[in-house]
């Protein structure tokens, strides 16, 4: 698992469009006799990169992820006991990544290609969403979504997610009220800056007169 985690991530971060793959029908009466594969782990990496492009889009990324983690938990007695559990969370949690990304970017360009965000498995489950809870309620089920499949499928619990939550609002609230006070005290620079000027300005007029 973990091998393979590698190796599809090589893939993706490899990716070229004018690889030979599923969507690049054309290209064995296109290419030159001594074309080069410009996917580092060749022809293979070329149409598993972009399989794994079309159907789940950029969540593929986060694929290598969920199975160096399957992968290291296989090395203890629980994570043995619960494999299926977690692959089975994993496996809905990209589903609900893919179509949360479907949701927000659309399409987009990665090395040469136009695909989808979310992939097609994504465009088909928000496409499914959106007709019972329309664009709101679909962000807010695929939230939930996102929370529970990330729960079953690791040890981090609701109190660690809060956590983690809170942490991260806290250092985002200190952050910005750092700005705004380097901000203020900018500004009452340059009023003072501009007051001494004014002072000498008046001055000079002064001892020309």
């Amino acid at each position: 698992l973990i091998f393979l985690a590698i190796f599809i991530f090589i893939s993706l971060i490899s990716y070229d469009s004018r690889d030979p793959s599923w969507t690049n029908t054309g290209w064995a009466k296109t290419a030159p006799s001594n074309y080069k594969i410009h996917n580092f782990t060749g022809r293979v990496g070329a149409f598993i990169s972009d399989a794994f492009l079309q159907v789940l889009g950029l969540a593929s990324f986060f694929l290598p992820l969920g199975l160096i983690y399957l992968g290291i938990q296989l090395f203890t007695s629980e994570g043995k006991r619960r494999f299926y559990l977690r692959t089975g969370g994993i496996l809905f949690l990209l589903l609900a990544f893919s179509s949360f990304l479907s949701l927000i970017f659309g399409s987009l360009y990665w090395r040469g290609a136009e695909i989808r965000s979310g992939g097609l498995a994504g465009k088909l489950i928000t496409s499914f969403m959106i007709r019972y809870f329309n664009h709101l309620g679909t962000y807010l089920v695929l939230i939930v979504l996102l929370l529970v499949f990330t729960i079953l499928s690791t040890k981090i619990s609701v109190k660690n997610i809060l956590h983690f939550f809170s942490m991260l609002f806290r250092f985002t609230f200190k952050e910005i009220r750092i700005k705004v006070i380097r901000y203020q005290k900018l500004k009452r620079q340059e009023k003072m800056r501009k007051r001494v000027i004014e002072k000498y300005s008046r001055q000079e007029k002064d001892c020309l007169l």
